[in-house]
């Protein structure tokens, strides 16, 4: 797919603590910009932040885990797992006590570097990037601290390459993710929407309301609104409406109980109020409605 470096002057081999940062010292491209990268073993408990940056930075945990504190969430993270910081977030980040973290970093800018961030559904109140494929960001983010250790314009540019397709990456993991959700979430919605829709027609003839349909799915009734409307166009009130004029409709046509006792059945105590709402779908009273119906019958 695209050639990666697997080993830098970094292998599992070092043990120290210290922390291993270079800087880059070209810059080519104004809507992307890698300004510094490196990668660090952690000592147990080791902590950076409260800090506030005025550029992007993503971390990529080899090994270990440890805690995100992003404003004022708290996130835990763990080896195949990155977590990106975006500007003016005030970040706290601890390595875990007993198996502390080893990470690698890149730092990036650009006048685009927000929009494409945005672009790829990265969210700078979630910080945690779940990796489907681990070792592709692993050789990328070695590729890059090899290219930054070069210091050349040639190896400036691979380095480019590689921070677009690092973020092509993370774009295809939070997709993926993303859509998962999105179904999960949708099978929800549509679950609820059944249990409504159930609830409406068990109960269309008794004094029910929004906000009994909401409380039997377990649902706040704006949530509950937004939902029908999105899914059938109407809200859960002209759903409820629209399916008793039509039980009224059904009755006026298959029996000869008068249009009183029909109203009642359908939920209307009101004949009057029960007319003008019939007369709002059908174009005509339910009386009308009637006449039609056996003179169509004969």
């Amino acid at each position: 797919m695209y050639s990666v470096a697997l080993d830098i002057n970094y292998p599992e081999e070092v043990n120290d603590h210290k922390e291993h940062e270079f800087y880059f010292s070209h810059s080519v491209f104004e809507d992307l910009i890698p300004l510094y990268c490196g990668f660090q073993k952690c000592k147990p408990g080791h902590r950076y932040g409260p800090a506030m940056r005025d550029h992007f930075y993503y971390h990529y945990i080899i090994s270990g885990c440890g805690s995100i504190k992003i404003d004022d969430t708290l996130f835990q993270a763990e080896a195949g797992q990155g977590f990106l910081i975006f500007p003016n977030k005030v970040a706290d980040y601890q390595a875990d006590d007993t198996t502390p973290w080893k990470y690698m970093w890149i730092a990036f800018d650009g006048i685009k570097a927000t929009q494409m961030l945005y672009n790829i559904c990265a969210s700078p109140e979630i910080p945690i990037i779940q990796h489907n494929e681990p070792m592709i960001i692993y050789n990328l983010m070695n590729s890059i601290i090899n290219c930054a250790q070069e210091q050349s314009v040639n190896s400036y540019l691979r380095t480019t390459g590689y921070l677009f397709l690092l973020l092509s990456q993370i774009c295809n993991d939070n997709y993926t993710i993303f859509k998962s959700q999105t179904d999960i979430d949708n099978s929800k919605t549509e679950n609820y929407l059944n249990e409504a829709v159930h609830y409406i027609k068990k109960n269309y003839n008794k004094n029910i309301t929004v906000s009994s349909i909401a409380k039997y799915v377990g649902l706040d009734i704006s949530y509950l609104g937004r939902i029908f409307k999105e899914h059938y166009g109407i809200t859960p009130v002209e759903f409820l409406q629209e399916y008793r004029i039509n039980m009224a409709y059904y009755l006026l046509r298959c029996t000869n109980l008068p249009i009183k006792k029909i109203s009642s059945m359908v939920g209307y105590n009101d004949q009057l109020y029960f007319s003008k709402r019939f007369k709002s779908y059908y174009s005509i009273t339910p009386t009308e409605a009637r006449k039609r119906l056996n003179k169509d019958k004969r």
